[in-house]
């Protein structure tokens, strides 16, 4: 091959660090929210880690159809045993990830951010998901679960309402350099 290596993918491109950094930011939180929760100490930080994975390698996903991770590596039928600690645990973290996204939903609305339409024919809807972000304090408390819904713009195709902008959310920075540029000008 004359010293030529054929690479199938794009080696530490932002494309393929993409998935491994929500998988960590995934891992990460659950760690937190894990730690927090039942008021561990840090030092039991990696025991945390190894059992986020466990549990992620337990649960489907969207990549792996009708199995979990850990089905599809071992190719074996793996009955997942949790105990009632575990579950009033999860059930206690999507309940205050549900809040977060009901506060969202609120503020969409309180603030008018969309404006419902017929679709035009022949038209796409551009899809949406949730970003969360737990919020830790300078002590490594967490102070806040955060829930944004976000528009998948990725999707949208060149010249078909390309060049229009839907950004629910302003920057206080952007907000207050449009009315210094107002006074200024006026």
């Amino acid at each position: 091959m004359n010293g030529i290596k054929r690479q199938l993918t794009a080696a530490y491109s932002p494309q393929q660090n993409g998935v491994a950094k929500r998988k960590n930011c995934i891992i990460m939180n659950m760690v937190r929210s894990m730690l927090a929760l039942k008021k561990v100490p840090k030092r039991f930080w990696p025991e945390a880690v190894n059992w986020s994975n466990h549990i992620l390698n337990k649960c489907p996903t969207l990549t792996a159809k009708n199995v979990t991770p850990e089905e599809a590596w071992s190719g074996k039928k793996n009955l997942m045993l949790a105990t009632l600690e575990y579950l009033a645990a999860w059930h206690m973290l999507i309940s205050k990830w549900r809040k977060a996204m009901d506060v969202e939903i609120d503020a969409i609305r309180r603030n008018n951010t969309w404006e419902l339409i017929d679709l035009p024919v022949g038209g796409k809807t551009i899809e949406v998901k949730w970003i969360f972000k737990t919020k830790i304090k300078e002590n490594g408390e967490i102070f806040k679960y955060k829930a944004r819904l976000v528009a998948k713009g990725y999707s949208q195709k060149h010249d078909i309402y390309y060049t229009e902008v839907f950004a629910p959310v302003a920057r206080h920075d952007i907000i207050r350099l449009a009315i210094t540029l107002a006074a200024k000008n006026d």
